[in-house]
């Protein structure tokens, strides 16, 4: 993608979306979808990531993480038999929203290569 890498298992194919890439396989509820977007200026990443929250994600808990061992928020959600882990990272007022999803009856199947996946997401 313009602006970051990442990698992705074997038997599933990144497709171009608006502002970034989606990552999937044969099934639909198992992906990993990074965005490109732009926060409003003198944003930092914690006041946009608790924003957000509140907007878009139905005022979910926002939590700390890491992402390719930068600094990362993460929000986790779930509905309809698959969980949702969201990561935001920031570089100048560019946000990367990196979201990963799966169907909660093969978790165990799917989230280790997904959050590989996550984790193998760098920045240029």
């Amino acid at each position: 993608g313009s602006g970051f890498s990442i990698s992705y298992p074997e038997n599933f194919h990144a497709s171009p979306v608006a502002n970034g890439v989606q990552i999937m396989g044969e099934r639909q509820d198992a992906m990993v979808r990074v965005d490109m977007l732009q926060a409003p200026a003198g944003v930092d990443l914690n006041s946009y990531v608790a924003e957000n929250a509140k907007k878009m994600y139905h005022g979910a808990a926002v939590g700390g993480g890491s992402v390719g061992g930068q600094p990362a928020r993460v929000i986790h959600t779930s509905g309809n038999g698959s969980s949702i882990e969201t990561y935001f990272m920031m570089q100048g007022q560019k946000v990367y929203r990196i979201t990963e999803s799966w169907p909660n009856s093969l978790e165990s199947s799917f989230k280790p290569g997904l959050d590989k996946s996550v984790q193998s997401f760098k920045l240029k």
